[in-house]
């Protein structure tokens, strides 16, 4: 009998994620109990842009987890008591009124890769411009030489080579040519002269020679991806910028919502990351088109 009413007084589970996608409800189930971390304490990190309680890797996790409009909408319906509802759907009820979540949480994982992505695109834009002023300062200077001297001093080039390599291994021994010190560290310089002379011996065409410093320094530069990254980049910043706008033009409405208990910090982090991030993109773009027109040029 005491168990029949212990059966009778026990609340019933109620899962509104379960009725709605039960895969989905799975796989929350399993992030949340990884994630170890309280829903309110989740909720006003998102608010408060806290980069110390989220960290990159826990927000790539949790981007995975978070309820879409639709499902926020479904709990911002919910008029039980939240203790009477499943984990996974409690953690869905804690964020029903983050405005634009899914957005808000790209945008920020963004914030935080921009400056990783930034530096790598920017040192791929400074190889193809190195790569143009080696060919346009050297190549045609050397192309021009004589047949006889571009013969002698290509196979001087081929013994320098050879001991450049005996120096790297023994360490102690240094070559000089025409005055320069060939030692360890110096073996790039020698392969891009190497590569020059092969060229100019073998008469290939001036197009072909923008590839000899990434082939010296084993440094590949695809072009076409590059642009495409940097054009990612610009696409991104400028979804930030629509979305900082949205917000900007936005009534507030304090007055007939409850406060959080946390204040909503993403136009401020934002605003402030995209006015710091937008000139250095400017910048990469314009060197970028600069490094493509000068290869270009070269024909």
């Amino acid at each position: 009998e005491d168990a029949t009413n212990n059966k009778k007084n026990k609340k019933k589970i109620v899962s509104l994620l379960a009725e709605h996608d039960q895969k989905k409800h799975y796989n929350v189930s399993i992030g949340l109990s990884r994630l170890k971390k309280s829903n309110f304490v989740i909720h006003d990190a998102i608010l408060g842009m806290d980069e110390n309680e989220l960290k990159l890797d826990t927000l790539l996790k949790l981007q995975k987890y978070v309820p879409e409009e639709s499902e926020q909408e479904l709990f911002r319906n919910w008029d039980g008591d939240s203790n009477d509802l499943d984990i996974p759907d409690q953690f869905f009820f804690a964020l029903k009124d983050i405005p634009f979540l899914q957005e808000r949480l790209s945008l920020w994982i963004f914030k935080i890769q921009f400056p990783e992505l930034f530096d790598d695109n920017n040192r791929k834009v400074a190889l193809l411009q190195k790569a143009h002023d080696i060919v346009k300062y050297f190549f045609f200077f050397f192309f021009s030489l004589p047949l006889s001297i571009v013969v002698m001093i290509y196979f001087a080039l081929i013994v320098t080579h050879t001991c450049v390599e005996i120096t790297n291994r023994s360490k102690n021994y240094v070559v000089r040519l025409g005055g320069r010190n060939f030692a360890r560290g110096n073996s790039t310089f020698c392969f891009v002269l190497f590569f020059f002379f092969k060229i100019s011996f073998q008469k290939k065409k001036k197009k072909n020679c923008i590839c000899l410093y990434e082939t010296s320094t084993n440094q590949t530069v695809d072009k076409n991806q590059l642009e495409t990254d940097i054009k990612d980049l610009g696409k991104r910043l400028d979804d930030l910028s629509k979305r900082l706008k949205s917000e900007g033009t936005k009534e507030k409405e304090d007055d007939d919502k409850e406060e959080s208990s946390h204040q909503d910090l993403f136009a401020d982090a934002m605003g402030e990351f995209y006015k710091n991030a937008y000139p250095k993109y400017s910048s990469l773009e314009k060197g970028f088109k600069k490094a493509m027109e000068s290869i270009q040029a070269l024909g």
